[in-house]
């Protein structure tokens, strides 16, 4: 049976090479000071078979490598740097802020601390947190003069959110007639048929151009009915007729057309950033998320 990956909380936390290596030469040895048969490393923590989820190795360049299940997780260099690997999990994150002095979270992002002012001294911690900024866990980290722990940001990877330009926008919503679009979704299905037809935005553009809102309707992309308990009902499906394969069509349908109108009219912009403060992240982390759920980053365009 496999122990609980937790169990290498029984051991130190780790904030240096000289400390990992102190960990790796304490994993060598049973609690009986014998050595250990090495078994692709040696176990963390109170499970000592060499199923151990949790083990730590030396390579030959003498850095020093924790992992966790088949992932190595956090490598310590003997220059005193180290990098993180880590996958989006509570359990990685955990795992990875027990190896190294950087703080990872379930999202795969890393907070640090860096060097503010001579003598780097804080009496009000709130103080202290806003200083703090957050960065992709992905990379190497170093320690400055001051003590505090650096990436290196050209191992990091991009923080990538969508920007867009409301007055953009708002000449599309003005140019297309989408609002009365919806009023007439609203209200004339339920008086007369309306059968969907295909799913096809640029069917949907061309009618709108000539305000043919039933050539529209009947070409709006279809989006798959959710699962969970009365979020159907929220989403309001328009009652059109012919939607095949457990799809409806919905005010996200509009909103699809939407959303490609805006990046056809350069509305909608990619942005990139290696590290941001905390109050940055708070307000982009939607953003972000969203990013990552898009059409255009799953599927390489919008759809």
């Amino acid at each position: 049976m496999f122990a609980t990956p937790t169990s290498y909380t029984e051991t130190k936390s780790v904030e240096s090479y000289a400390e990992a290596l102190r960990v790796f030469e304490r994993a060598q040895l049973t609690p009986k000071g014998h050595r250990r048969v090495e078994y692709d490393g040696y176990p963390l923590g109170s499970n000592t078979k060499k199923d151990s989820p949790t083990r730590v190795r030396q390579t030959r360049d003498k850095s020093i490598v924790f992992r966790l299940y088949s992932t190595d997780v956090v490598m310590w260099h003997p220059d005193n740097s180290f990098a993180l690997e880590p996958y989006e999990t509570m359990t990685t994150g955990m795992f990875c802020s027990h190896f190294s002095p950087v703080r990872v979270g379930a999202s795969g992002t890393a907070t640090y601390f860096p060097a503010i002012g001579t003598d780097n001294e804080y009496t009000d911690w709130s103080e202290r947190w806003r200083q703090a900024r957050v960065c992709r866990a992905s990379g190497t980290f170093r320690q400055d003069k001051t003590g505090a722990w650096i990436p290196d940001e050209d191992t990091l990877p991009s923080f990538e959110y969508m920007v867009v330009d409301r007055a953009v926008t708002k000449a599309i919503r003005d140019h297309y007639p989408i609002k009365d679009f919806l009023t007439w979704l609203s209200m004339v299905p339920l008086h007369t048929t309306v059968v969907h037809e295909t799913s096809s935005i640029g069917r949907v553009v061309e009618a709108l151009e000539r305000r043919d809102f039933r050539a529209a309707a009947i070409s709006l992309p279809a989006v798959e009915v959710p699962r969970g308990f009365g979020l159907a009902e929220r989403m309001r499906p328009y009652a059109l007729r012919g939607v095949r394969g457990g799809m409806m069509v919905t005010p996200a349908s509009v909103d699809r057309v939407l959303r490609w109108l805006y990046h056809d009219g350069g509305a909608v912009r990619l942005a990139s950033c290696k590290t941001m403060t905390r109050d940055e992240y708070a307000k982009r982390c939607k953003e972000i998320s969203a990013y990552k759920r898009s059409d255009v980053y799953c599927r390489g365009g919008w759809q």
